[in-house]
C-alpha cells in the first residue's frame, strides 16, 4: 500500500516536472504493477489542463493522454484478468 502511494504521488510530481515521455512510462509502469490503477485518470487528466493543446495530429482534440489513460486501465485490468486470474500463467 505504502508502494502504491509513494508511485502515486511520483506520478504527480512528474506530471508537474517531467516530459510527457516520462509521465507516460512511469504510467504505464504503474497500471500494469498495481492493480486497478484508477489514479492514473486524474492525473493524466491534470496533465492535460496544464500542458494539452489541441494539436492538428490529434484532429484538435486537447484530451489525449485523459485518453491513454482509459486505454492504459482498461487494457490492465483485462490483460490481469485474462493472466493472472485465470491461472494460465505458466500453462502451455
Amino acid at each position: 500500500m505504502h508502494l502504491r502511494i509513494f508511485c502515486t504521488i511520483f506520478l504527480l510530481l512528474s506530471v508537474c516536472a517531467f516530459p510527457v515521455y516520462f509521465t507516460l512510462a512511469i504510467g504505464i509502469f504503474a497500471a500494469v504493477w498495481f492493480r486497478n490503477y484508477y489514479e492514473l485518470i486524474p492525473l493524466y487528466f491534470l496533465n492535460d489542463m496544464l500542458y494539452g493543446a489541441p494539436l492538428s495530429h490529434f484532429f484538435r482534440f486537447p484530451y489525449v493522454m485523459t485518453v491513454i489513460a482509459f486505454v492504459l486501465v482498461l487494457g490492465s485490468i483485462v490483460v490481469r484478468k485474462q493472466v493472472f486470474e485465470n491461472g494460465q500463467l505458466g500453462r502451455i
